[in-house]
């Protein structure tokens, strides 16, 4: 329940009920990114469009590489770092996933569109056409073989982002402050 690690008490939100204040706190940064994003649409039809530009990368990938066209499924929103997107490691096998940064996204729909989807679409494909040099230990995930494949998708060669990440800042510092206040509350 309620670890030590120096004298930082190191808690688990489930345990102590603060789950409902986190997704609480997610909940109303959310809703702020989502006011910058797109108006025309709903929350459902920018995540429909983001799948959409993957699933029309992983195709174009399949003409190129003449490998299998991959099914990557829905795209994930649970990213909640200063990360806008992550794909699945090669080492860790099929099924790979791409997860997504929402409010980033909701913030940075059109830079998430084009290069962020591209990016984590290019590491799956990096996975699927070299297995057995993505395999390697000495493996680097944003290597020569990614760099070709992002060039090939229409994706800048760029390992990190520009976004302005003070919003998933802010939300981290809501999160820390709300356990802060239960561990006080509750001694």
């Amino acid at each position: 329940m309620l670890a030590m690690t120096a004298s930082i008490p190191v808690i688990d939100p489930v345990v102590f009920g603060t789950q409902e204040e986190i997704q609480r706190i997610y909940q109303e940064e959310v809703d702020r990114a989502f006011k910058l994003a797109p108006e025309d649409k709903s929350i459902f039809q920018l995540r429909g469009d983001a799948n959409t530009r993957a699933e029309e990368l992983f195709k174009k990938a399949a003409e190129l590489y003449d490998i299998p066209e991959y099914d990557i499924g829905a795209l994930l929103w649970d990213l909640r770092d200063d990360r806008a997107g992550a794909a699945t490691a090669c080492r860790d096998g099929p099924p790979y996933e791409i997860t997504m940064n929402e409010i980033l996204f909701l913030r940075n729909y059109d830079d998430m569109m084009h290069q962020t989807i591209a990016h984590e679409v290019a590491h799956v494909v990096t996975c699927l056409r070299y297995p057995e040099l993505t395999a390697s230990a000495d493996f680097q995930a944003h290597g020569p073989s990614w760099q070709a494949i992002i060039h090939d998708l229409g994706g800048q060669v760029s390992q990190f982002h520009n976004l302005d990440i003070t919003p998933i800042n802010l939300y981290h510092l809501r999160v820390d402050v709300a356990l802060l206040t239960f561990i006080v509350e509750n001694q």
